[in-house]
């Protein structure tokens, strides 16, 4: 059997990296002619598997190969058990194993996302920490301030004033505006500075009451959009329904709006496990990771049904146990990394920097839910083995042509890129290429 020239060429460069840079490799550019360090092909370009691998296997006809095979098969050399090696491969990379350190880089990547403004308008970001820094200056020193912040009870909330003083500094000065519009822009510096005026006289003072009642006000104003795109949907709306947009003035009116705010802010001086899952952060992230589960995973769910109802209810099965673990594990993550940062955390805004207080407390819920959800994924995976959608699509691509060339060509491209290849996998590889260059 001799592959389509096209497609032998792929091969082979995938193999040997290009034919510019390994020119004595044998391939159809050259006959098949080699120096003596290529009369057995070994993988040279390889440098993370095992010797064994490189030793020249010889090819027999005589070999229990698959059963069901296509024609021009480029299987057609392999046992059972190297087809299975390659379609094992194939699954494994279909649902690759993450560590807790990439999760939790994922988890802080992910934090960092939620305030795009940060990236999107960094001068303005700039100059509003060293406006906000000055408000929280004495947080150092022997304050009331300091004496608040290092209370573990009203840690979430100092931070969250640190974090709505920051915001509405920022976006008192001139900004694009395709989302929010800034107060200068809406005629709202005035009103905005009274409210930051007073949060900084209460963080002066250590009230914690006015500081809880200011950051909320600063909340509910931060919440009205009002850039162009908002601006432009608002009208469509108010076409149809004739309610007009909220404003800024309109949310500082909103007495009702911004008491809801101020109590949400109150429920967080509790600082148990209890009232941390309580107050439901973890909880609501994990549902929303266990229908992100769901979602993702319609396609295997549809391509399990497809073959016969049990296999469906298998891979549904599976579906379900795995998107539990991911919202259980969410959950207990996320309370569990606010918990111990409420516990011990909150000294870190007052020895080293309030900044660095903030910006830790407010990843380390999404990054200890990212790690939480890693740990439960790796639980629910050796409980509910492989999905059974995966095998099937496995299966499939080894029954034709081009699908052989998929299988094959993701084992090499996982042993280039130095992932843990089973020998099985490496030795289907190794002999394929004989076949061809023997």
């Amino acid at each position: 059997m001799v592959l389509p020239v096209s497609q032998l060429a792929n091969m082979e460069m995938a193999l040997y990296g290009g034919f510019g840079s390994n020119a004595n490799a044998p391939s159809y550019l050259n006959g098949y002619s080699s120096n003596n360090s290529y009369s057995n092909p070994s993988f040279y370009g390889y440098n993370n598997y095992d010797q064994t691998f490189g030793q020249n296997i010889p090819y027999s006809n005589n070999m229990n190969t698959s059963q069901t095979q296509p024609q021009n098969s480029i299987f057609q050399g392999l046992s059972q058990s190297e087809t299975q090696a390659l379609k094992d491969d194939y699954k494994k990379s279909l649902s690759p194993s993450e560590g807790i350190l990439g999760a939790a880089a994922g988890g802080a990547a992910f934090a960092l996302i939620q305030n795009p403004r940060l990236i999107c308008h960094p001068i303005n970001s700039w100059k509003a920490t060293k406006a906000t820094n000055a408000a929280f200056a004495s947080v150092k020193g022997n304050s009331a301030l300091n004496k608040l912040w290092n209370n573990p009870k009203y840690s979430n909330i100092l931070r969250e004033a640190y974090l709505q003083l920051h915001k509405a500094e920022a976006r008192k000065m001139t900004k694009f505006g395709a989302i929010r519009r800034s107060y200068k822009a809406t005629g709202d510096v005035e009103k905005i500075d009274n409210i930051v005026n007073n949060l900084k006289n209460a963080l002066k003072e250590g009230k914690i009451g006015l500081i809880t009642k200011h950051t909320a006000e600063l909340q509910h104003a931060y919440s009205v959009n009002q850039g162009f795109i908002p601006r432009t949907w608002n009208k469509i709306t108010k076409f149809f329904t004739g309610k007009e947009a909220a404003t800024v003035t309109s949310k500082l009116n909103d007495k009702n709006g911004i008491l809801n705010r101020y109590k949400t802010l109150k429920n967080t001086t509790g600082t148990s496990m209890k009232s941390i899952l309580k107050r439901g952060g973890g909880i609501k992230g994990g549902i929303l990771f266990f229908a992100m589960e769901i979602l993702m995973n319609l396609g295997k769910i549809k391509t399990a049904f497809e073959k016969d109802s049990n296999t469906g209810m298998k891979q549904l099965g599976q579906t379900a146990v795995k998107g539990t673990g991911n919202a259980v594990g969410w959950a207990l993550g996320e309370a569990a990394s606010v918990w111990a940062f409420t516990k011990w955390g909150a000294k870190i805004g007052s020895k080293i920097h309030p900044i660095l207080g903030t910006l830790i407390g407010g990843a380390v819920g999404v990054i200890g839910g990212t790690v939480g959800m890693c740990l439960a994924g790796k639980a629910t995976k050796a409980l509910v083995g492989q999905d059974v959608a995966d095998d099937i699509d496995a299966n499939k691509l080894a029954q034709t042509t081009e699908g052989q060339e998929e299988l094959l060509k993701n084992t090499i491209e996982r042993m280039q890129r130095g992932e843990k290849v089973s020998p099985e996998a490496q030795q289907a590889v190794q002999k394929i290429i004989n076949q061809y260059y023997a």
